[in-house]
C-alpha cells in the first residue's frame, strides 16, 4: 500500500485542481491511503498549503475541501483503502471546530473508507476526532508504550497503527547533517511489529526541495530546510539502497513465507565536464527585460503584490526600489533575508537577527535596493501563523518611513528566464557585479544519467537546468551538491544557469557521488530535533561497492527505483509494510518532478 499526501499549495492553483498526478497514482494499481488537507507539514513550506493559506488566516475563512468524487475508493472498486483528516494539527489547535469540520467535509463529499488522524506525542491529545482512528509518529521504541497506552485510553480497543516511523529526519542550513543510525530504525520498527502495530515509514525514499518548495521551522531560531530532503531515509534521495533498506529487507523477508523478488537495478550515475560559465548578466542589467514592476506608495509583502491574477507571489525574491537622499540608520522588519544595495553596491543584511543597516554618505538622489528573500515557510508549530514574506510594515531611514516603491517580483520561473533573449547576454567579466546570472553549457553526449551538481567556490545562490529550478545552494553548508536527475537533461546541450548572490566560482562541477555535509555523534531527543532541527546521528553510509554487483550496494546515491514513480520525486508516498512516504519533494517541477 502506499500513502499519497496531497499538498495544497502544489495542486491548489488559483481557482483550479491539478490532479494528473494523483490519477497517475490511480492507475498504478496499488492500494492507496490519501490524505487530504490544506496544511501536509512534509517539510513543504507553510506544509504544503501556500499562499492561498496565508489569506485563508487573514479572512478566518475555513478552507474549502476539494472535490473526493475525483478519486476511486476502494467500496467503489478503487484503490483508496482510507483517507487521513489533516495532519498533526493538535499541536496548533487554533480552531477545535475545524478537525470535525475537515471530517464532516469528507464525508458529505462522499468518502467512505477509513478515515485517519496522524499526530506525534505533543499533539495526540488535542488531535482526537470522534468517529476517525487516532494513529501516532514516533521516532524511537521508547515512546511507544506510553502512545500506546494514551490511544487505549481515549479510543479503546481499535487497530493500533504508527502512521509515521520516522527513519531520519531533516537539514537545516547552517547546520549538521542528521544520521539516525540503521539499527536504532531496525529495533524500533520491530519493536512496533512485536507490539501489534501495523507500521508506516516516514520517509521510505528520500526526496527533494526541488525549486523554492521547501520548509522551515521556528521555534527559538528561524532555519530554513535545505533542498535535499534525503533525510537519511531508507532509500537515498535518488533511490540507492542504504544499511536501512538491507535490515528491513532481510526482516521483513523473514516473516514473508516465500523468497522476495531481486530488488530492481540502479540507475547509473556519472561525472560530466565541468561547465565554464561564458555569459553574464547583472540583476541590475536584466530589469528592464522583466515584467513592469509595482509601484506602491508604501512597501507591499510578497503575499498582497497585486500580480498572477490577485494571487500575489508565493516564492523565489522580491526586489524593493526606492530613493533616498541622505546616508543614516536603515531599519525595516525583514522576511527571511534581505540584501542592501546602495545603487548596486551591496551594504549589509536584514534578517530576523540583523533590523538595522547604517546607510554611509551618499551625495544626491541615490537608489536604495533591498533584496528579499523567501527562504521557506514554517510548516509546523504556531509560527505558520506568521509566514507573510518579503518588506512587512514600512521600512524607516533615521525613522522616517521611505515611500514610492517599485517593487520586481523575481518567481525565476521558466517564463522568467525567457525575456532574457541571447542578445541580452554578455561576456563574464573580469570582476562581476552582483547580483548575477551566470550561463554555460552542459554536453551530455550519451543518454543522460543523473549526477551531483557541485559549485564550490561559489557562495550562495539557485541553480537552473534547461529552465528548471534544481534548488537553493549555500556554503554555509551543510549540503555541498544538488541531486540532478537524469531525466531533466536532453542529450547533447543544457543550458545551465547559475543565480549568485555574492561571489562566483571558476566552473560548475559534477560529481556521482553526494555530499550533504557532516554530522554530530551524539543522539538527541525528537522533541529537541523539532525544537533545534538537528538529528545528529551516527552515519548509515557504507564503502560502495563494486558496480558488479548492485543489488549489494549500500550507501551512495543512486538512480529511483523501476517500480517508483517517475524521477527524484518524494511524492509523499508510503510503502506500507515495505511501506514509506517521501515527504517534502519537487513538488513545483511538475509534481513528479
Amino acid at each position: 500500500m502506499r500513502q499519497k499526501l496531497v499538498p495544497w499549495g502544489a495542486y491548489r492553483q488559483p481557482r483550479t485542481l491539478q490532479t494528473s498526478s494523483i490519477l497517475l497514482l490511480l492507475s498504478s494499481g496499488r492500494e492507496l491511503e490519501i490524505g487530504m488537507r490544506p496544511f501536509d507539514c512534509t517539510m513543504l513550506r507553510q506544509g504544503g498549503g501556500g499562499t492561498k493559506v496565508i489569506e485563508t488566516m487573514e479572512s478566518s475563512t475555513i478552507l474549502n475541501i476539494s472535490d473526493c468524487s475525483l478519486f476511486s475508493q476502494y467500496k467503489h472498486g478503487g484503490p483508496i483503502v482510507a483517507v487521513q483528516v489533516e495532519n498533526e494539527y493538535g499541536p496548533y489547535n487554533k480552531d477545535p471546530a475545524y478537525m470535525p469540520y475537515v471530517k464532516k467535509a469528507l464525508e458529505d463529499r462522499g468518502i467512505v473508507e477509513l478515515l485517519l488522524t496522524s499526530h506525534n506525542k505533543d499533539g495526540l491529545s488535542k488531535g482526537i476526532v470522534d468517529g476517525v482512528l487516532a494513529t501516532i509518529n514516533l521516532q524511537s521504541q521508547n515512546e511507544l508504550q506510553f502512545l500506546t497506552t494514551f490511544l487505549l485510553s481515549v479510543q479503546g480497543v481499535q487497530p493500533r497503527m504508527v502512521m509515521e516511523c520516522w527513519t531520519g529526519w531533516f537539514d537545516s542550513w547552517g547546520g549538521p547533517h542528521s544520521i539516525l543510525d540503521s539499527a536504532e530504525v531496525l529495533k524500533t520498527v520491530s519493536a512496533i511489529i512485536n507490539a501489534g502495530s501495523s507500521i508506516n515509514l516516514y520517509t521510505f525514499h528520500g526526496g527533494t526541495n526541488f525549486g523554492f518548495i521547501n520548509g522551515a521551522v521556528h521555534f527559538q531560531d528561524y532555519k530554513s530546510d535545505v533542498t535535499s530532503y534525503d533525510y537519511d531515509a531508507v532509500l537515498t534521495e535518488a533511490g540507492d539502497y542504504t544499511a536501512k533498506y538491507t535490515g528491513l529487507r532481510e526482516s521483513f523477508g523473514s516473516v514473508s513465507g516465500a523468497p522476495l523478488p531481486a530488488p530492481p537495478d540502479l540507475l547509473p550515475k556519472t561525472v560530466y565536464e565541468p561547465v565554464m560559465p561564458a555569459l553574464y548578466l547583472s540583476l541590475w542589467d536584466a530589469l528592464p527585460y522583466l515584467e513592469e514592476p509595482v509601484t506602491s506608495e508604501k512597501p507591499v509583502n510578497m503575499e498582497n503584490l497585486p500580480i498572477n491574477g490577485g494571487n500575489g507571489q508565493s516564492l523565489g525574491y522580491t526586489l524593493y526600489e526606492t530613493t533616498i537622499t541622505s546616508s543614516g540608520i536603515l531599519s525595516a522588519y525583514v522576511r527571511d533575508r534581505g540584501q542592501v544595495f546602495v545603487n548596486t553596491v551591496s551594504i549589509g543584511f536584514l534578517d530576523y537577527k540583523r533590523e538595522k543597516v547604517v546607510i554611509p554618505s551618499i551625495q544626491g538622489f541615490t537608489m536604495l535596493r533591498i533584496l528579499v528573500e523567501n527562504r521557506g515557510r514554517v510548516n509546523y508549530g504556531t509560527n505558520i501563523d506568521d509566514q507573510r514574506k518579503g518588506l512587512i510594515g514600512n521600512i524607516y531611514l533615521n525613522d522616517s518611513p521611505l515611500k514610492k516603491f517599485k517593487i520586481y517580483s523575481l518567481d525565476m520561473k521558466k517564463s522568467f528566464f525567457q525575456r532574457f533573449h541571447a542578445d541580452k547576454w554578455n561576456p563574464v567579466p573580469d570582476v562581476p557585479v552582483f547580483l548575477a546570472f551566470f550561463s554555460g553549457l552542459l554536453l551530455v553526449s550519451l543518454s543522460p544519467c543523473d549526477t551531483f551538481v557541485k559549485l564550490e567556490g561559489w557562495e550562495k545562490g539557485v541553480v537552473f537546468i534547461n529552465g528548471q529550478n534544481l534548488g537553493r545552494y549555500w556554503n554555509i553548508g551543510p549540503q555541498e551538491t544538488l541531486y540532478l536527475p537524469g531525466a531533466w537533461l536532453d542529450q547533447g546541450l543544457n543550458q545551465v544557469i547559475v543565480f549568485e548572490e555574492k561571489m562566483a566560482g571558476p566552473v560548475i562541477q559534477f560529481t556521482e557521488t553526494p555530499c550533504l555535509g557532516r554530522h554530530l555523534p551524539e543522539l538527541s531527543s525528537p522533541q529537541a530535533s523539532w525544537q533545534g532541527n538537528s538529528r545528529p546521528f551516527c552515519p548509515r553510509l557504507q564503502s560502495r561497492p563494486s558496480p558488479a554487483q548492485p543489488e549489494k550496494r549500500v550507501g551512495g546515491e543512486g538512480g529511483p527505483l523501476p517500480e517508483e514513480l517517475p524521477g527524484s520525486v518524494a511524492a509523499a508516498v508510503c510503502l506500507r509494510c515495505s511501506h514509506g512516504r517521501d515527504g517534502g519533494s519537487g513538488w513545483d517541477c511538475p509534481p513528479w518532478g
